[in-house]
């Protein structure tokens, strides 16, 4: 079995394992992970970080960003606040479920980003954004830890249904304002602060699904998942200086939740939502920024009846 396969299976593994057996297994990895990051940050070392909310095939990206064998340090975090990492950290640890790695990364590498941020004409770290159609992110999400959950929104005595669930989305996306969602203002609320880059200072090409954007010490490459695979491709060889033929996607997700797979096709394939709660995602800044009419038109008429 080649080396990194058995690594992708024995990861997914430990992602799938029970909560104690995980917190386990990442405590042993955030040790090497504390010592790798401080002694990269050390020697000065420009990172590579893919770093972005959920559910957005970050995981793919980070896999495929990992095969091309760079001298960088990779990591793939959601989060480069000691602070927000911190609140993360104890939430989970007070109700004994698993406590995420990429917390702690981010809180190492938010004390790396500092030292950096400290030197005068370091190289730039390299960072690696995806963005996604807020209705996919928002049905996504709400799949994410149901089997520690038995009685959750979608059951009905202890079974997934498929009314409830379809019910349950239909009065989210047409009750709720859109713009006061958290994945609608990430860049704002969590980018911008954590980095301090303004994405929407910045035009993005709506034609070619990426734009990178650049300051001294930050090189940042925002890529729409609509697009991933060309965008990936030519982006990512832009951004780290590589030839675009030796640049694919490999496709990995190691977080899906087997035992609700069935029912999250289900609803992506059935929901249909009023042309006015479309509006209300697709008229949102985020949609306005980063969408063609074009590409909201076509994601609108997917969702509407």
């Amino acid at each position: 079995m080649p080396f990194k396969t058995a690594k992708l299976i024995a990861t997914e593994f430990i992602v799938n394992s029970s909560s104690d057996f995980y917190n386990l297994a990442r405590f042993l990895y955030c040790l090497i992970d504390k010592t790798l990051i401080n002694i990269s940050s050390k020697k000065g070392k420009p990172f590579v970080l893919i770093y972005q909310q959920g559910r957005v095939a970050s995981t793919s990206v980070y896999e495929s960003i990992k095969s091309l064998n760079l001298s960088y340090p990779i990591y793939h975090v959601h989060t480069i606040s000691y602070k927000h990492a911190q609140q993360k950290i104890d939430q989970l640890k007070k109700k004994g479920v698993k406590v995420y790695r990429h917390f702690f990364v981010g809180q190492y590498l938010y004390k790396a980003l500092n030292r950096h941020n400290s030197r005068n004409n370091p190289l730039p770290w390299k960072i690696i954004c995806i963005f996604r159609d807020p209705i996919e992110i928002m049905i996504s999400l709400h799949f994410l830890n149901l089997e520690n959950s038995p009685n959750n929104k979608f059951s009905v005595n202890g079974v997934l249904d498929k009314k409830k669930a379809l019910a349950f989305f239909e009065n989210l996306f047409e009750n709720n304002e859109p713009s006061n969602w958290a994945i609608c203002n990430w860049f704002d609320d969590v980018f911008f602060k954590e980095l301090g880059i303004d994405v929407f200072s910045t035009p993005f090409d709506k034609i070619e699904g990426y734009t990178i954007i650049s300051s001294k010490k930050l090189d940042v490459l925002l890529l729409r998942f609509e697009d991933l695979e060309h965008a990936y491709k030519y982006g990512t060889a832009k951004l780290l200086g590589l030839n675009a033929n030796n640049v694919n996607l490999q496709h990995e997700n190691l977080h899906v939740n087997k035992s609700a797979n069935d029912l999250h096709k289900y609803i992506k394939q059935n929901l249909k939502l009023s042309k006015n709660a479309c509006e209300k995602v697709y008229s949102t800044k985020l949609m306005q920024h980063f969408y063609s009419p074009e590409l909201i038109e076509i994601l609108s008429s997917k969702w509407t009846r």
